[in-house]
This record gives C-alpha cells, structure tokens and sequence, in this order.
C-alpha cells in the first residue's frame, strides 16, 4: 500500500480501520509472543552465570530461541512451533493488511492431544480469533511443560 497515493479521507479511513476495528487475534499473538521470549530469558538467565552480559545487548527473538536450544533448556519440538509464531507476528509487524491463515496456525501446532486437537477445530469454527487464542495458549502451556521436565 503506497501512501503517497492516499488522499486525507483515505488515509483517516485506514487510520480507523487499523486502530480501531482492527484485526482481535493480533493482541494473542503478541502476548503468546512476549510470554515465550520473557520465559525463554528466564530460562537462559536460570542456565548463566552471568547472564547480565549477555543481556546488556538487544538479542532477536530467534537468537534466543537457538541460545535456549543450545544450552539444552529448549526441547527441538518446540523450535519450529515458537519459530513460526515469531514468523506471524513479524508479518503482522509489516504488513499493514496481513491476516493470519488457519494454514499458517497449523504450523504452530505440535503433537497435540487428542482433544487439543478437538478444541482448535471448535475454535476454528468459531473464526480465526478463537482458533489463535487456543493455538497460542497450547503452545505458551507446551513451553511451560518443558520448563518442569515434561517431554
């Protein structure tokens, strides 16, 4: 979208549209995405000695995910889903007009129960809103029970 080529009513329309009737599941999104980095500090710091060095400096999302995994505090199964989450977030960071896709949120899904399964499906019937909140809290639950020693 080039805004140069927006008039004034043009531009206070989209102003309202993507500050007011914006899209719900994105605060989901971003607050699975600020849950998983400040856990994921939180179990490097735990890991460290001195992890203040380390934090001193603005680290990625995506570098911190490969230091946990590194350091043995992040199980390989989650890589990929936390990834992905990052992946959508970003889209959402700049891209004005993205909405995510049920195909998308399948990749944050990972060896689901039976009735996870069941209970993102309902929620997808509900609309993409539901369906993200539940994909979101299964995989924050997923990496919380990593933390305590669940496989």
């Amino acid at each position: 979208m080039n805004f140069n080529n927006l008039n004034y009513d043009e531009l206070d329309n989209l102003a309202v549209q993507n500050l007011i009737f914006d899209t719900k599941e994105l605060g989901s999104i971003l607050k699975a995405h600020l849950f998983i980095e400040r856990l994921i500090e939180s179990l490097i710091k735990e890991k460290l000695e001195n992890p203040e060095s380390l934090f001193r400096n603005q680290l990625s999302f995506n570098l911190k995910v490969d230091l946990a995994h590194s350091l043995g505090i992040l199980p390989e199964r989650l890589i990929s889903p936390i990834k992905s989450l990052n992946s959508i977030r970003n889209k959402y960071a700049h891209k004005l007009d993205y909405q995510v896709s049920f195909e998308e949120l399948n990749s944050i899904k990972l060896g689901w129960e039976n009735i996870q399964d069941k209970a993102f499906e309902a929620a997808k019937k509900k609309g993409i809103e539901d369906a993200v909140m539940i994909a979101c809290l299964f995989l924050c639950w997923s990496l919380l029970n990593s933390k305590n020693g669940e496989k």
